[in-house]
């Protein structure tokens, strides 16, 4: 569910299942969430779910490398730059890479959280290659 609380010091009750876990985010939190794999060369072709919470602009930086060296030290890793702007409900991207590094997400999947109506919106599988955004309409459309 969302829920959305202001204010501090309060206490929550709740059960959740052993394969769920609660999540206690702030507004305008971009959170990028990728399947378990024991090191980024073992990774699928899967697209990188990015979820964003309203409420506040956020943004957040996935930097990546090529999985297997050590070429990160020197700069060698491809940054991924993920904004939430509230005002506007847009949700922007721009990739930067160095030459020759492996890219491992080449496509997203959006889920925003309306902590205002408490509605979840999940866009289509877009590729993220350079740069693009999304528009969250008002009734949960979504306008690229």
């Amino acid at each position: 569910t969302c829920l959305l609380v202001k204010g501090g010091h309060q206490s929550f009750g709740g059960v959740a299942a052993l394969h769920e876990v609660p999540a206690f985010v702030r507004p305008g939190s971009v959170v990028p969430l990728a399947n378990i794999a024991k090191a980024t060369r073992f990774l699928t072709d899967l697209p990188l779910e990015v979820q964003v919470y309203t409420g506040a602009d956020g943004r957040f930086v996935l930097y990546e490398d090529d999985g297997s060296t050590s070429m990160y030290k020197n700069g060698q890793v491809r940054a991924v730059h993920l904004n939430w702007r509230d005002t506007e409900r847009v949700f922007d991207w721009e990739v930067e890479a160095n030459a020759g590094v492996k890219t491992f997400y080449k496509q997203l999947q959006l889920t925003v959280f309306d902590g205002a109506t408490g509605s979840i919106i999940r866009s289509s599988v877009v590729d993220i290659n350079g740069a693009g955004s999304m528009q969250i309409g008002q009734y949960g459309s979504i306008v690229m």
